[in-house]
């Protein structure tokens, strides 16, 4: 037969295992809302690098001292293009703009370098019409 002192300790044993239940409950929640949270800025930084990141053009100008130069390259403007990745981030509104950029600099020599179109983009003859005429 189950005594008093038996019958309190069972149920203190059991309110123990619920307390004990309800911060784990407790903890798990905690756990969920981080991992969300993470989850949510791993997602955010990964399309900022992939659309806005790498959407921007970016214009430096360096001047250039150096004594083995002939004094004929003087005041040579060069502009350097690099991994235009076409199709990918960087769409014909994008290259229109560029070259406008490039007209205003107005230089003697262009050089590019890099990657023309992304390797997933499945390119179109009018988008190949349009990046021969785009350097022409």
């Amino acid at each position: 037969m189950l005594d008093i002192y038996s019958f309190v300790q069972v149920v203190a044993s059991v309110l123990s295992l619920f307390g004990k239940f309800k911060f784990a409950i407790k903890l798990s929640k905690i756990m969920l809302i981080i991992t969300l949270i993470v989850s949510v800025l791993l997602i955010a930084f990964y399309l900022y690098i992939r659309f806005v990141g790498t959407s921007f053009i970016q214009t430096n100008e360096y001047i250039i001292k150096n004594t083995n130069i002939p004094a004929s390259f003087h005041g040579t403007k060069i502009v350097h293009l690099s991994d235009i990745l076409y199709g990918s981030t960087i769409n014909k509104d994008d290259l229109n703009y560029l070259k406008n950029e490039i007209n205003l600099i107005n230089p003697e020599i262009i050089v590019f370098t890099g990657d023309l179109i992304s390797e997933n983009y499945d390119i179109n003859p009018k988008d190949t019409e349009y990046l021969k005429n785009f350097f022409d």
